[in-house]
């Protein structure tokens, strides 16, 4: 059914294996047949497009530490004045060189 919100849930090679040293946080994360719980709500419309609408918990962890989206808007927003419009967060690994 389209346009119906729903948890996002992802698996692939770009999706982390788990939380190191915690077997715990990681059985929270993924389900049972290995799909990670990324914490986004999404519609799929009727053309095929992913469409985020939310987030089940604003917060968001980064490399095992937890940030408010607001608060890294804000200190962005401080530093960067009046040179930004939007911030939009999203996760980003860097490649190994």
């Amino acid at each position: 059914m389209t346009d119906e919100p729903g948890s996002l849930e992802m698996r692939g090679s770009t999706v982390f294996d788990g939380y190191y040293n915690n077997a715990e946080a990681t059985a929270e994360a993924f389900t049972c047949d290995g799909w990670f719980r990324t914490g986004d709500q999404a519609t799929i419309d009727s053309e095929g497009n992913l469409n985020l609408i939310g987030r089940a918990k604003e917060m968001m962890n980064i490399n095992g530490l937890k940030h408010l989206p607001q608060d890294i808007e804000t200190l962005l927003r401080q530093a960067l004045a009046p040179r930004i419009g939007n911030v939009t967060c999203f996760p980003y690994r860097a490649s190994k060189s």
